[in-house]
């Protein structure tokens, strides 16, 4: 309910929502601390955490162009998982997908 409300504005309860890209931007420009870029994905992410059960987040991370032979013309899904404790945290988020974390 915390993230419906962070992200929409809205406390109703819903199964998809929209974005409101405005308090997306506020909130990412709010959160970034040390980061220079915060994805609306990163901020979606760490909302959610924030409020589903359990201590650990695991997401998918795509290595077509991170990791050593995986051009972007190859076919298939390149994916690794990463996990971490997520919750509140977007740079957080961040830092696990991000090339430069690696």
């Amino acid at each position: 309910e915390l993230a419906k409300q962070k992200l929409t504005g809205k406390s109703m309860p819903i199964s998809s929502f929209i974005v409101d890209a405005e308090k997306c931007a506020d909130l990412k420009q709010s959160l970034k601390r040390d980061s220079s870029f915060l994805s609306t994905n990163d901020v979606a992410v760490a909302a959610m955490a924030e409020v589903l059960p359990g201590r650990t987040t695991m997401m998918l991370k795509n290595m077509r162009k991170r990791a050593p032979g995986m051009d972007a013309h190859l076919g298939g899904n390149h994916i690794t998982l990463v996990y971490g404790r997520f919750a509140g945290d977007p740079v957080a988020v961040r830092k696990a997908v991000d090339v430069a974390a690696e």
